[in-house]
């Protein structure tokens, strides 16, 4: 049995119980460490390490927000791999909101990630994870062995995604790929003004997942401010001109 203990990509102290606890019941115990995008390479090393040295046996790169680069994933897995203990295994967790998730997943294991997250698409991928017929496609060019069937998968039925309004390949849809681009989660209530305004404005911020009853304030004081730009203020007299008599 496997579990996944996953924490705010700063915050991996907070597992160190759950993980030596999962370990204490015999389990395949990974840390997951979320938005990574949020700590560089050499911080991020760091939170994994605390999850290694608690027991976990495999490590994420966990691109929660979607804003990872492949140059990005090459350096968070390359420092992974020069810290953690090289019988543990490290994991890559990519999202599609930039279109990125296959060459990001590709990359990480050319860097020595053992462990894809990926999905059916229109399924799991149509949550913006990685389409797995996509992954399985390209790492079947690389010669890469992986046990599965390429033409099985692509007959997979697949379904539709209306809360993320993705198409059959994962494409995300521009809230989506605005969210991924200000580095933050995507959830929010417009308040008549484009959703991408308050997404950008929420990355500003620095919010991550589980402030989101922080949006509604965000949303208010832009609505607030675009208003009042848009007031008319009175001419002074001086600008008025002259009087007629």
């Amino acid at each position: 049995m496997s579990v996944r203990v996953a924490t705010h990509a700063t915050e991996a102290d907070i597992a160190i119980q759950h993980i030596g606890k999962a370990r204490e019941f015999g389990m395949d115990a990974s840390g997951f460490l979320v938005t990574s995008h949020m700590a560089p390479a050499a911080e991020l090393t760091e939170r994994a390490k605390i999850m290694e040295d608690a027991g976990a046996h495999c490590v994420y790169v966990t691109d929660s927000g979607g804003r990872l680069t492949m140059r990005d994933v090459r350096d968070r897995v390359h420092a992974y791999r020069h810290v953690l203990e090289p019988t543990n295994q490290i994991g890559i967790h990519p999202h599609e909101n930039l279109s990125l998730s296959v060459a990001n997943s590709a990359v990480a294991v050319e860097e020595g990630v053992t462990r894809v997250d990926a999905s059916l698409a229109g399924h799991g991928a149509g949550a913006g994870n990685c389409p797995i017929e996509a992954f399985v496609a390209v790492a079947d060019i690389y010669g890469w062995k992986h046990g599965c069937d390429l033409f099985a998968l692509q007959e997979r039925p697949t379904t539709s995604c209306d809360r993320c309004k993705t198409d059959r390949w994962g494409w995300t849809a521009k809230p989506s790929r605005s969210a991924s681009r200000a580095s933050i989660p995507v959830s929010c209530a417009n308040h008549g003004l484009d959703t991408r305004e308050i997404l950008v404005e929420v990355g500003r911020r620095g919010m991550v997942g589980g402030q989101e009853d922080m949006i509604t304030d965000i949303a208010l004081d832009l609505a607030r401010k675009k208003v009042a730009s848009r007031r008319i203020e009175p001419l002074a007299p001086h600008a008025m001109g002259p009087r007629e008599s």
